[in-house]
């Protein structure tokens, strides 16, 4: 996998455009004036954090190490898959550009929740590249455990129509 910090400006146009979608999606009650501070204002310290677990992740993915891929998720996923291999076939099956990334690229960290009561929770979003060349918009919802770890609550991939970076 190559990470890359170099940011297109066609993929960053997109990814502030999916974020506000995310957000509008979700619930948020923002403008797009808002929407780009909630992206400029997250906390350095939070998006290193929900970087790094995403990352691990994908090289946990890489190197089929689904007890680690797994130990990442929510409660609510590993209850929902049952087992780590279950977790991995899912992976295999429909995440092909999480399992096997050649790109990955880092772009808005916004709130979930945009209200005065944030609850903590954030949207990631990640451009990432397959081993096929397809380019994909992954949206991660990050959310932290008892112990105040991040972990993943889901992700959702949705094709970008350019050629592979």
């Amino acid at each position: 996998m190559q990470i890359k910090n170099r940011m297109l400006a066609k993929v960053r146009s997109l990814m502030v455009a999916c974020a506000l979608a995310v957000v509008i999606g979700l619930g948020g009650t923002i403008g797009a004036g808002a929407a780009s501070t909630a992206v400029e204002s997250a906390d350095p310290t939070e998006a290193a954090a929900i970087q790094a677990v995403i990352l691990k992740q994908i090289d946990a993915f890489e190197q089929d190490d689904a007890h680690t891929a797994f130990a990442i998720a929510a409660p609510e996923i590993q209850q929902r898959f049952g087992s780590s291999a279950m977790f991995m076939q899912m992976v295999r099956q429909g995440y092909a550009a999480v399992y096997r990334p050649r790109y990955v690229e880092f772009g808005p960290l916004v709130p979930y929740d945009t209200t005065s009561e944030n609850t903590g929770r954030y949207v990631q979003h990640v451009v990432i590249e397959g081993a096929d060349g397809a380019v994909m918009m992954a949206v991660y919802a990050m959310q932290k455990d008892d112990g105040g770890n991040w972990r993943i609550a889901g992700c959702n991939l949705t094709p970008l129509q350019r050629e592979s970076l």
